[in-house]
Formats: structure tokens, C-alpha cells, sequence
């Protein structure tokens, strides 16, 4: 099929069903709202007009086909070819959003951390903004209530930042956690630095890793 129109069908009821399809073009503006648009493995070339991600994907999660991977991979590649890489990003996001709505509890909340704090691995600066806040605080309040010398004479002098930055990130070894233990309140603060900084890790990893294994 060389081309659909979508928007020849606005009053029409029902299910408007391109499962399976191949077509060219699709035609279809942001406004179109079929009670249910199912484009599993339809695949096509043109949606025009151009419209941003989040037009396309209210398209998807309108209706009541449910959660199709297919519709997020086809709508993806095509941002990918005509060069919108961070609209693709969006829709990729999107779809591990609806996705979580499939799962047990448990795994929705390890989603919905992975959203937060990486969007997935589609935001990886997200990362950057929650280590230098956790870097921050800690900081700050151990520039506030500073730890006890773990030795005698010798050794690093004290660091706020380097030891915040010591005790939130878990690849980093600058001395200072070795060096200095927090006294009262600031060993539950370290603890729960150490915790942040190892979820914090994980769930970039993570995010990296469901990238790397989409390229």
C-alpha cells in the first residue's frame, strides 16, 4: 500500500487496524484520536505531517490494544532515518514506561528508579544531576560534622567534597574514607551515601547496558 489516510477516518467507531501492514505513507495529523489505532507489526516509511515524538505516542497509548513493542521499535526507527535521534529516545522511553505498567510490583518500582535516575539509559545527564546533588549534601554536611581521624598523626588531610566523593561513588578510592570515620549521625549519613551511591551505579549501568545492546 503506498498511502493511508488517517484522517479521512476521524468519525470513524471501533478499532482502525493497520496490524500487519506495509505502507509508504501515512497520513494523519496530531489530532486524530481513533477509539483504538492498532499498528502492531505495520511497518512504513512517511508519517506526514511531521510531528514531534510525543504526538506519535499519544497515537500508541490512545485506545485499548494494549502494550505493543512493536509499535514503540517501528515509530522509533523511523525518527532514527530521518535523523531525529532524540525524538527516537523519547519513543524508547516511552515504551519501557508502558511496559513497567505490565509488571509485578517489584519490578515496577525498580522501573520507576531506573526512570528517575537514568530515564532508562535514554538520559544519561540525569545521572550526572543526582551524583553531583548526593556529592553535594554529603559534602556539606560533613563540612558541618566532620569524622574522626581513623590513625594517629599522618595520613590525607580532610576533604568535605573528597570525602563525600570518596564514600558516594563505590569505583573511587581517594583515601579519605579509610582515613576518617563519622561519628553519631554521620555514620547513617555515610551509610546511606554508600547505598545511593551502589543504586545510583547499578541503575546506570543498567541503563548503559539496555543502550549498548539497542546499537
Amino acid at each position: 500500500m503506498r498511502e493511508f489516510f488517517l484522517d479521512r477516518l476521524r468519525s470513524a467507531p471501533g478499532v482502525v487496524s493497520l496490524a500487519g501492514a506495509t505502507v509508504e505513507t501515512i497520513h494523519g495529523d496530531a489530532g486524530f484520536r481513533p477509539e483504538s489505532l492498532d499498528l502492531d507489526r505495520a511497518r512504513y516509511v512517511v508519517l506526514a505531517p511531521y510531528r514531534p515524538a510525543r504526538d506519535r505516542i499519544a497515537w500508541i497509548r490512545h485506545g485499548r490494544t494494549g502494550y505493543q513493542p512493536w509499535c514503540y521499535e517501528e515509530l522509533a526507527a523511523y525518527y532514527r532515518r530521518i535523523g531525529h535521534d532524540e525524538d527516537a529516545r523519547t519513543v524508547l522511553l516511552a515504551k519501557q514506561r508502558h511496559r513497567r505498567d505490565t509488571l509485578r510490583l517489584p519490578a515496577k518500582l525498580w522501573g520507576r528508579l531506573q526512570d528517575a535516575t537514568v530515564g532508562y539509559g535514554y538520559r544519561p545527564l540525569r545521572a550526572l544531576g543526582w551524583l553531583g546533588s548526593g556529592i553535594a549534601a554529603t559534602a556539606v554536611f560533613f563540612a558541618l560534622h566532620p569524622p574522626k581521624r581513623a590513625t594517629g598523626e599522618g595520613g590525607p588531610h580532610f576533604s568535605a567534597v573528597a570525602y563525600a566523593a570518596d564514600v558516594f561513588l563505590p569505583v573511587l578510592d581517594l583515601g579519605q574514607q579509610r582515613a576518617f570515620v563519622p561519628q553519631g549521625a554521620g555514620q547513617w549519613v555515610a551509610w546511606a551515601a554508600v547505598l545511593a551511591g551502589w543504586v545510583l551505579a547499578t541503575t546506570v549501568i543498567a541503563g548503559i547496558t539496555r543502550n549498548l545492546a539497542r546499537t
